[in-house]
């Protein structure tokens, strides 16, 4: 009885055993469980195709100031970093010397003019004598040539006149242009010559101005592709409505126009400016400042945008997402990507409505991992 209680307690002891070690084994062959990761289904949207281009700004007009005669700076008529209009005084030089030219020549005018009285006189005098053949042809050309002769100097004297007028009135430099002046480059006393190469000072229309974009040729050709099939929809004009993004991300209040006929070219750049234009009343705008103008081309109701924070930048500026595939598999999409709308980027490529696409993935994610896929608590539009 005893050896048979002990053959079925080493049985049931050898069971038991069996089944630890069976146990054990399943355990170690169990396939990890898949983690969680969060996605959200990429759909289409109706958004406006915005176009984002940089910029720099220009002055809408410029004007280096220069005398137009020659003489000694007697003084600045303005206030350097001012506001100036056109025709406004901005520099005198002495005149005296110039007023004396001027009243010379009309001295000598009115003497030429005199002589010219005369000669008319004796020539009216001298036609009467030779209709009564009181005198002689040969004494009647000579008086008609007298007279034609002094008419002659009166007008040369005239256009003496004229010029120590005009040399007179430069004394006075003028601005030529209404705009923002800077600093004067020469003090008075200076000695100043006509024409001379170094301005006094500029001047700079800065209302409106321009904002010169450079472009490639493909880019003006879908440019100009898109604003004509807004214009047959009705949708846009013949310059295209622009805003204005500063170098600091602050936004331009006032809107400009993109017109595609001020197109200039540079060669050696192999690319073409564009010149958009800007009211500028308050002078927030100045020459110089990096900027990026944006605008609208029509409405696309096959937009698809993803969060910035889901797409990923290799060293080669490349763009990638993770997706996941329907059998709970992670896979890497290189997308093409154009501009961003806050938190979201337009995608042109790489993603297709019904896309699981993964966002805030764990840094052990890796492509073919099998995944439980969640979807994300946070939705994205």
């Amino acid at each position: 009885m005893s050896g048979f209680i002990r053959n079925v307690t080493m049985a049931a002891a050898a069971s038991v055993l069996c089944l630890s070690g069976c146990s054990r084994g399943e355990t170690q062959q169990a396939k990890p469980v898949p983690p969680d990761v969060a996605f959200i289904v990429i759909r289409t949207a109706s958004a406006a195709q915005i176009e984002d281009l940089p910029g720099k700004t220009e002055a809408y007009a410029v004007s280096d100031i220069r005398p137009q005669v020659s003489g000694k700076l007697e003084a600045r008529l303005f206030t350097e970093g001012s506001t100036v209009d056109a025709g406004q005084p901005l520099y005198q030089i002495d005149r005296a010397p110039y007023q004396a030219a001027f009243d010379g020549a009309a001295a000598i005018l009115q003497n030429a003019q005199d002589n010219l009285a005369l000669a008319e006189g004796k020539a009216k005098r001298y036609a009467e004598l030779l209709n009564q053949f009181a005198i002689s042809k040969q004494d009647y050309d000579s008086v008609q040539a007298a007279y034609k002769q002094a008419a002659t100097i009166v007008a040369q004297q005239k256009a003496s006149l004229d010029n120590a007028q005009f040399n007179l009135d430069n004394t006075i430099i003028r601005s030529p242009i209404a705009g923002y002046i800077g600093r004067s480059f020469m003090t008075p006393g200076t000695l100043v010559t006509a024409y001379q190469t170094n301005a006094l000072a500029t001047v700079e229309s800065l209302n409106p101005i321009y904002v010169d974009i450079a472009v490639s040729s493909n880019r003006l050709t879908a440019l100009k592709q898109k604003l004509a099939t807004n214009q047959r929809l009705g949708n846009g004009s013949a310059a295209a409505h622009v805003q204005l993004q500063l170098d600091d991300g602050t936004t331009y209040p006032l809107e400009g126009k993109l017109p595609f006929t001020n197109i200039t070219f540079d060669r050696d750049a192999g690319k073409v400016l564009l010149r958009a234009l800007f009211p500028n009343p308050k002078l927030l705008l100045s020459p110089g400042m990096n900027v990026r103008v944006t605008y609208s081309d029509g409405t696309n109701n096959d937009t698809i945008f993803a969060p910035k924070s889901a797409i990923a930048h290799d060293a080669k500026g490349e763009a990638s997402a993770l997706i996941i595939d329907r059998k709970g598999i992670v896979r890497r999409r290189i997308l093409k990507i154009d501009n961003a709308l806050g938190d979201l980027c337009l995608v042109m490529d790489g993603l297709t409505p019904g896309d699981r696409l993964v966002v805030n993935a764990p840094r052990s994610l890796a492509p073919d991992m099998p995944v439980h896929p969640v979807p994300a608590a946070r939705p994205y539009s």
